[in-house]
């Protein structure tokens, strides 16, 4: 999937009214999902590697920040920080969870499988959107 394909459906799945919006959700989370793979070892750049560039930038640089363990809520929170969200309570979940769902079609199911078993259980809700149900880690 091409860059400009990922952020049309992140636009499409978060409800986000431009191109632009997508893009930060985008840069937000995976920015944030690298973060929170770090201790995973390479995993974040051996996904990074089968994403565009532009997609692989922020996961990459994620995971060179100085490393703490977010929960779930952390998580969302720090989203919506990088994001700059300053719509609903609930949008970084929602912007998350969209571009969560449309990393997983993007990537092999391998991959999918690897990032959901390098996070805790408390993550499956970040899948759902991706899977139409909750996922146990």
């Amino acid at each position: 999937m091409d860059h400009d394909a990922f952020l049309s459906e992140v636009q499409r799945r978060a409800h986000l009214g431009t191109k632009e919006e997508a893009e930060r959700a985008a840069q937000a989370t995976l920015e944030t999902l690298g973060h929170r793979l770090a201790e995973a070892g390479d995993l974040a750049c051996n996904v990074a590697e089968q994403l565009p560039a532009r997609l692989a930038e922020p996961l990459v640089r994620g995971t060179q920040e100085p490393y703490r363990r977010l929960g779930l809520e952390e998580f969302f929170d720090e989203v919506g920080r990088r994001e700059g969200a300053g719509g609903p309570a609930d949008a970084p979940e929602a912007h998350a969870c969209a571009v969560i769902a449309v990393l997983c079609d993007a990537l092999p199911e391998g991959s999918t499988v690897k990032i959901r078993h390098a996070l805790p259980p408390e993550f499956a809700p970040l899948f759902s959107a991706a899977t139409g149900a909750d996922m146990q880690a």
